[in-house]
């Protein structure tokens, strides 16, 4: 097989996001390197089906499904500013079950087909908390030191106490590398909309500089973000 080249089955791609319009740290110094940084969409597939949820070849792809195949943590993206790309077993495990709750309470969200564990034991190193970097313990609701205040206060203080004593990460662990392979009909999010907005707002000022009508490639960018809110919202 190493012999041998193996024709790909398909085109892995990374989606850009505008993001923030910092470009501190940007890989290219721009503010365009924002986007997938451990996300790769792997293709796209169209499952036809008719009223009874059986497939048939006529309904194609007028009564069809279409779905997206992303894998997360499979490696370093365009976008993946200086990361490694990969994600860890604990947080994969996280995202799956969690995907898996919101869907069976009615709520619309991305799904796991499959979640993998690197075969060859590959780990990435990610920060964790220590014993030392615990949260201090937080006065409870009969706190004498808290009996001037009413309930509502007595929650606000508890509320700010806790946002104030919440403790980063102080040090650093191996975890287990794994891969999920996420499905969802798109994709698309508020980010990539910001975008496509910026584009046309780029060609405005560069059009009003120099004094010119819209051009072709104005109204290609204009195109491109109407596209892009069609399929956003249908």
């Amino acid at each position: 097989i190493a012999e041998k080249s193996i024709e790909t089955w398909a085109t892995p791609y990374a989606l850009s996001i505008m993001g923030k319009r910092l470009s501190s740290n940007c890989p290219y110094g721009t503010g365009d390197g924002y986007g997938d940084g451990r996300a790769i969409s792997v293709g796209e597939i169209v499952v036809p089906h008719d009223s009874d949820g059986e497939s048939t070849d006529n309904d194609y792809p007028h009564s069809a499904a279409r779905y997206e195949l992303q894998l997360k943590g499979a490696g370093q993206t365009p976008f993946c500013r200086g990361a490694d790309g990969r994600a860890v077993l604990r947080s994969s495990i996280r995202e799956f079950l969690a995907s898996e709750a919101m869907h069976n309470l009615g709520i619309s969200t991305t799904r796991a087909l499959s979640l993998i564990v690197s075969s060859k034991g590959t780990t990435s190193q990610r920060p964790w908390y220590s014993d030392g970097a615990k949260a201090q313990k937080l006065p409870s609701m009969d706190d004498p030191r808290l009996a001037r205040y009413d309930d509502k206060q007595k929650r606000e203080i508890i509320s700010q106490l806790a946002a104030q004593s919440k403790s980063d990460p102080d040090m650093m662990v191996e975890e287990k590398c794994a891969i999920t392979t996420r499905v969802a009909s798109s994709f698309v999010r508020i980010g990539h909309l910001d975008l496509f907005a910026r584009r046309v707002e780029m060609m405005q000022m560069k059009g009003a500089q120099k004094g010119k009508k819209q051009s072709v490639e104005e109204l290609q960018r204009y195109q491109e973000l109407e596209d892009m809110m069609w399929h956003a919202c249908y």
